[in-house]
């Protein structure tokens, strides 16, 4: 994004039961013509059984061609149209966030176990330290959707309960009811906590511009699903075009969404994990010295310190700060074939690794400008237009 505009650009594959890829996704769209708005998703495709392409096109017909001055305002629409639609509603909504949960859950408290604790003997000590792993699990926000915890505990406390059981069932000791108390009131928590978003979340970016607006903005939704007919969401990030120094006086912004690591590699001129993995030996470094030298720990801490914001100061001064200024001078065109790049690196990578190919197929690219609106620069179809003049006067 720039004071020129914003361009948008997503693959097309998706990724079903965790191993089989399809390659014919929509992830980008437009709004009626009257609109100067763009809707990208990315992660999880459906919102419970619903997918998100059928959500935002129905958005698009109830929201017809009235304008909202502000971007905000489309963004506020937006999501009351998903709480507020019938059809999205139903019981099988709880099941799914739920269900998305416990997967998370489990998995996380097993590998805890497994990685920390080794060997166990006894039933007493399982449930000692599955409770201390419960406990530690969640910090609470403080911040909730008022979620009724009787009604959540009627309804779904003994079947969570029981996948808490099956998890370690293969290591034969019955887990207490204290235990399983403290696993299903930690997942209300975590689900009744605003701030708190699940791994299997769906991405909603949302960028344009209202009709009163000179430059562009994006707002970036996490959007878990829904519990009790409550829509759990988290407006995880913004950004402003502008020149008013109260907004931020921001003139550019490059924004990566899902699988982000060959953009950043590109951006900090290092490879993401190689770069983790050279700070993650230097802590373990520092904590060794430290251990054999205590009496000089906060010396040896300094100097550690200071060397890893040598590092960082080089890669922003030599990498980060000359790509992102030259962002700004970008023209529309330029921040097309930018972002249509940046999405061919990632799938040229994912071809050529033994990683599954979660990043394929063609590249729909689409830019925003106050002058010209939406313009698909890059757009796959399924059909041939000449043989559908009726797709063409009813999108009129």
């Amino acid at each position: 994004m720039n004071k020129r505009g914003v361009a948008l650009a997503a693959d097309s594959a998706v990724t079903v039961g965790g191993s089989k890829i399809f390659n014919s996704v929509n992830k980008i769209f437009t709004l009626s013509s009257s609109h100067y708005i763009g809707i990208m998703i990315y992660g999880n495709a459906s919102l419970g059984s619903i997918p998100w392409e059928v959500l935002i096109k129905n958005f698009r017909e109830n929201l017809g061609n009235e304008v909202s001055n502000d971007f905000d305002t489309y963004v506020e629409l937006f999501l009351e149209y998903i709480n507020d639609a019938p059809y999205v509603k139903d019981s099988r909504q709880d099941y799914h966030l739920i269900r998305n949960y416990l997967d998370q859950v489990t998995e996380r408290i097993e590998f805890i176990i497994n990685q920390n604790y080794g060997y166990i003997d006894n039933a007493q000590e399982f449930n000692g330290k599955l409770a201390v792993t419960i406990n530690e699990l969640h910090a609470e926000s403080g911040k909730t959707l008022g979620l009724d915890k009787q009604q959540f505990d009627d309804a779904y406390a003994p079947d969570i309960q029981e996948r808490l059981v099956s998890t370690f069932e293969y290591l034969k000791y019955p887990i207490s009811e204290d235990v399983k108390l403290k696993f299903s009131d930690m997942i209300f928590k975590l689900i009744d906590d605003i701030n708190f978003i699940g791994s299997s979340f769906s991405g909603v970016v949302l960028a344009g511009y209202g009709a009163n607006e000179p430059f562009p903005k994006m707002a970036e939704l996490k959007i878990d699903g829904f519990i009790f007919n409550k829509l759990k969401y988290l407006i995880d990030s913004s950004v402003t075009i502008s020149d008013d120094p109260d907004e931020g006086s921001m003139s550019y912004s490059l924004n990566t969404f899902a699988q982000s690591d060959v953009t950043m590699s590109f951006i900090n001129g290092i490879d993401t994990e190689y770069l983790e993995f050279i700070q993650n030996r230097n802590r373990e470094l520092r904590d060794s010295i430290v251990k054999n030298l205590p009496e000089h720990s906060e010396e040896i801490s300094r100097k550690f310190d200071e060397n890893k914001k040598v590092v960082d100061d080089f890669m922003k001064e030599n990498y980060r700060i000359p790509f992102g200024s030259m962002i700004e001078f970008l023209t529309i065109p330029e921040m097309s074939e930018m972002a249509e790049t940046f999405i061919n690196l990632t799938s040229f990578k994912r071809h050529y690794s033994d990683s599954v190919e979660t990043v394929g197929g063609e590249v729909d690219a689409l830019v925003i400008s106050r002058s010209e609106g939406p313009i698909w620069t890059k757009r796959k179809r399924y059909f041939d237009r000449v043989d559908n003049i009726g797709y063409e006067k009813r999108r009129m």
